[in-house]
């Protein structure tokens, strides 16, 4: 069976690291990643906004958010930055075609 898959959400890591103490940690995702032929929707739709973590009290901000897909059509993906937001990540918006090889049969009865 051929299908595609989406793994998403806060990876914590920063995979573009180059700080020794976390590159080790980049090099294995980044890896498993390439082993299996995954693609990061950053890499495709580049942001102007360079990190989806950020924490004003501290001043610091990172990329720790990720989507990555294989077997799918990604059309669209944003890092956003709303004025509203009361978490410390930033929203992430994906948009993808999936492409079906099969068709999905559903029999229904009813009980009388």
């Amino acid at each position: 069976m051929n299908c595609g898959c989406i793994i998403g959400g806060d990876f914590n890591i920063d995979l573009d690291s180059i700080v020794t103490s976390r590159s080790a940690i980049s090099d294995i995702v980044n890896s498993f990643l390439k082993d299996n032929n995954m693609t990061r929707c950053d890499h495709v739709f580049p942001s102007s906004i360079g990190y989806t973590y950020a924490n004003d009290f501290l001043n610091v901000s990172s990329k720790l958010d990720y989507f990555v897909f294989n077997g799918i059509t990604v059309t669209d993906f944003h890092i956003m930055d709303l004025d509203n937001n009361f978490s410390d990540h930033l929203p992430i918006f994906m948009k993808c075609h999936l492409h079906s090889t099969t068709s999905l049969m559903l029999n229904a009865k009813s009980s009388d």
